[in-house]
């Protein structure tokens, strides 16, 4: 038996503040999601551990990766990817 829950309005706008226009913030992106300014510390770690809620934060993280190293060359995308033998 597999149980669905629902986020949260708060907890599905924290991700598009936090990617968007509090640019990485977790505190600030709690705090435009209209959570308790007293709390914001703690609650943006518990967004940030939630699956849900951090499934964008890693979509858009792997793929911001992937774009800066299209724009390296060769040797020094196998260095950041591991792959580079030093040769």
């Amino acid at each position: 038996m597999h149980i669905v829950v629902r986020m949260t309005d708060r907890q599905e706008r924290f991700p598009r503040h936090y990617l968007g226009d509090c640019h990485y913030n977790a505190s600030a992106a709690a705090r435009a999601a209209v959570y308790s300014p007293k709390s914001t510390y703690v609650t943006s770690h518990k967004l940030l551990i939630h699956p849900d809620a951090r499934r964008p934060v890693e979509t858009d993280t792997a793929a911001t990766r992937e774009r800066f190293l299209a724009t390296l060359d060769p040797v020094h995308a196998a260095y950041l990817h591991g792959t580079w033998s030093g040769g």
